[in-house]
């Protein structure tokens, strides 16, 4: 079977969401033919993963940021601006040397990296992470991401925003492996365990988890929470510095570096605050191992969960995380009942290979569209 190439546009040299979404798909889209070569803004877990993995990876450090707050970060605003055209070069000369393929760029905070392209013939893929913010970098995002031949969003809360921007985009959910099987369920000898995973940040809600655990703490120790994740980098890491302090001092246990499914396991109720979340994997994660779910009514978390696979509350709304939680510790039954549809719910919907369908089919329309097909 002739293989085509795929050449992936990465946003960052951490391995965050997006990236490790991807990379969970890209054995089985191997498999349906696809060869992947991969381009790293910068040193970093991402660029130690994919050699470790055996792809061909370019990078060099990027310094463009996207806010005047991370522009006066170290270096400072003028390096940062300085470096881009010597950086945009080294990218337009390694798509230029991969034109033959498809080209798949993973968020749009790849876009500087297309729009450097000149001349260029292969297919693009857009694969959209985020939700578009009501700004003015929003409709230059948008104008942008139209030059892409297929734009693929992560859910369909995502998809909106981009159909009212003039984008058309399709929705590919991201998939998660099922456990072989689900958490044991809790003996009832010690405390349940409560806890949230993600990017210690304002965007997760890590201070509405804090405030939601302080409301519960006089319990009677019958609460273990837990704080799993790194702490955000760059301008709100101090700010996350403090909320982490704060954890800390109120005996919320605190773990990084962990294998997410081997974690989730030892909890009870999993809760994710997030101010804006297009398609969190930690939602999915917990969901395949059959813990109820506390979610925020924002982005793509409500079509994550459906109607019956977890509890949601508005954003930023400490007492009804708190209210939700105690719920669910007074109700054994609800987090049994919670856990296996949004079990169910995983296999059905949110599924790897589901993912590798949908991407496989965007990457052929796009070429289709790029071939005259």
């Amino acid at each position: 079977m002739s293989r085509r190439e795929v050449a992936v546009v990465l946003h960052e040299p951490q391995l965050g969401g997006a990236t490790l979404s991807l990379l969970r798909v890209i054995p089985h889209l191997e498999r349906r033919g696809w060869a992947f070569t991969f381009w790293a803004p910068g040193r970093g877990a991402a660029e130690q993963e994919l050699k470790r993995r055996g792809y061909e990876v370019a990078t060099a450090e990027r310094l463009l940021r996207f806010s005047w707050s991370s522009l006066r970060e170290p270096p400072g605003p003028a390096r940062r601006l300085a470096s881009m055209p010597a950086y945009l070069r080294g990218v337009r000369a390694w798509l230029r040397a991969h034109d033959g393929g498809l080209v798949h760029a993973n968020t749009l905070l790849a876009l500087p990296e297309l729009a450097a392209r000149r001349r260029a013939t292969a297919p693009v893929v857009l694969h959209v992470h985020e939700v578009l913010p009501d700004d003015p970098r929003s409709l230059v995002a948008a104008r942008l991401a139209r030059r892409a031949d297929v734009v693929v969003a992560v859910s369909e809360a995502v998809a909106a925003v981009l159909r009212r921007r003039g984008v058309e985009a399709t929705v590919v959910h991201p998939g998660v492996e099922s456990p072989r099987q689900a958490r044991a369920a809790t003996d009832g000898t010690g405390p349940l365990v409560v806890g949230t995973l993600g990017t210690i940040c304002k965007r997760k809600g890590s201070d509405v988890f804090l405030a939601a655990a302080r409301q519960l703490a006089n319990g009677g120790g019958q609460l273990e929470f837990r704080m799993v994740g790194d702490l955000v980098v760059g301008g709100e890491r101090p700010w996350a510095r403090r909320v982490l302090d704060g954890a800390l001092a109120e005996h919320v246990v605190h773990r990084s570096g962990v294998d997410p499914f081997a974690e989730l396991a030892e909890w009870d109720i999993f809760v994710l605050p997030s101010r804006m979340d297009p398609c969190p994997m930690a939602v999915l994660e917990a969901m395949a191992v059959g813990l109820p779910v506390v979610g925020s009514r924002v982005g793509g978390i409500p079509e994550q969960l459906g109607d019956d696979a977890g509890l949601l509350v508005e954003a930023e709304d400490v007492a009804g995380v708190a209210a939700a939680v105690e719920r669910l510790a007074g109700a054994p039954d609800l987090r049994a009942s919670l856990g296996a549809a949004a079990r169910r719910r995983v296999r059905r919907l949110f599924s790897v290979e589901r993912q590798a369908e949908g991407l496989d089919g965007a990457y052929r329309l796009a070429l289709s569209r790029r071939e005259g097909g």
